[in-house]
């Protein structure tokens, strides 16, 4: 806040509450993965699994595996991405510090809140050109997911962030549409 009480600036991040959450959820599913190396010879012939029995015990070593390469390998590198730094994204006057780049707000046409499923997503349509200039350093899976969205419009969960959505929502409000307000004006 500057002296007229006005916010200047806003920083998302992770809060430490969710990194640990992430934390055990990488180490549950990493001793899973384990356990179903290990024993996988038990689970197979064991007929308290009824339900979800399978005889061959490659299949139990096969899902323990894949369990070790997806949620250990990849969600370590991705916590330790989050933990080195947890800032998700930062909005200020002149636009918006993305983990995508930097967008001005003369390059977004709409910017809001979205509540879905009781979780609250900020999202930023651009225009078109930027948008595919942005997306331009995305993975396979970061282009999949594009797919699942508006194709100018960029989505960042607020649930587990430091984020004061009332805050947010006035700031957005007051100073950012104000300024696109402006450039229909000139």
């Amino acid at each position: 806040m500057d002296k007229s009480g006005k916010v200047k600036e806003f920083k998302i991040s992770y809060t430490k509450k969710t990194l640990i959450i992430i934390f055990l959820g990488i180490l549950f599913f990493t001793l899973a993965g384990l356990f179903f190396i290990f024993y996988a010879e038990n689970l197979a012939s064991d007929s308290n699994f009824s339900l979800y029995h399978y005889d061959s015990p490659i299949l139990y070593k096969i899902l323990g595996w894949f369990s070790l390469l997806f949620f250990t390998l990849l969600g370590s590198l991705a916590f330790l991405k989050f933990f080195k730094n947890p800032l998700i994204l930062t909005i200020n006057e002149d636009g918006a510090i993305l983990p995508e780049g930097f967008v001005k707000w003369g390059d977004v046409e709409n910017i809001y809140l979205d509540k879905i499923g009781g979780k609250v997503f900020l999202r930023l349509e651009l225009k078109e050109g930027r948008a595919n200039a942005i997306r331009g350093g995305y993975n396979m899976f970061q282009k999949f997911l594009v797919f699942l969205q508006k194709r100018n419009t960029l989505s960042y969960p607020l649930s587990g962030t430091n984020a004061n959505i009332d805050e947010l929502h006035s700031f957005i409000k007051r100073d950012i549409e104000s300024k696109s307000s402006e450039k229909v004006d000139k």
